[in-house]
């Protein structure tokens, strides 16, 4: 029910407002946390909020490809290769919560961990879809029929995965390892994935 709103609001703001209002909307999440010390196990109301914030971040993008594209384009490809490596770094190795955690002691809880994981990799992953979009050599790339077929199955797979191995585990592991269990699984999952996406 929120998503339509949020909609609404991303076509009639300028993406200032936007940035302004997705940081704001996740600092109020961890605000609220705070003041009540309520608990968190991801599927609290605040936590939506949170990650709304971030599903508007991708709106944003969608909204300005263009500019954006224009923008990469300009640059230099040396400075598009150290943008797209931050990009990664941030992506993958994204969890300035442990750092934070190791620095300051008393940082133990877990929400404000979340907050700054998931502002990290998504920083990380705006990088890494501009550039994507901006660069012909890596549009190509994902044009391919294999990374489109992956695209087209990814939501399914997400959503099926976990019940696929769980199944197969509950099923098998009386008999065979769990290494085995995992190879099936995965095999299992891509196929449950397409036949959800067809």
């Amino acid at each position: 029910m929120i998503f339509p709103l949020l909609m609404i609001l991303l076509m009639k703001a300028n993406y200032k407002q936007i940035i302004t209002g997705t940081i704001f909307l996740s600092l109020l999440t961890v605000l609220y946390v705070f003041v009540t010390s309520s608990s968190f196990s991801q599927t609290e109301w605040f936590s939506t909020f949170n990650y709304a914030s971030l599903f508007i971040i991708g709106a944003l993008i969608a909204k300005h490809r263009e500019e954006i594209k224009n923008y990469i384009k300009g640059m230099r490809g040396r400075n598009k290769r150290l943008l797209l490596g931050v990009g990664l770094v941030l992506f993958i190795y994204g969890h300035p919560s442990f750092a934070v955690r190791v620095l300051f002691s008393n940082f133990n809880t877990f929400f404000y961990g979340v907050v700054l994981d998931s502002w990290t990799i998504a920083i990380g992953a705006v990088i890494i879809v501009s550039i994507s979009i901006s660069t012909i050599r890596i549009s190509k790339i994902l044009r391919t029929c294999f990374i489109s077929y992956l695209g087209k199955i990814s939501y399914s797979l997400y959503l099926t995965h976990l019940v696929v191995l769980a199944s197969l585990i509950h099923l098998l592991h009386d008999y065979v390892s769990i290494l085995t269990i995992s190879l099936v699984a995965v095999i299992a999952s891509f196929v449950v994935a397409s036949e959800q996406s067809c």
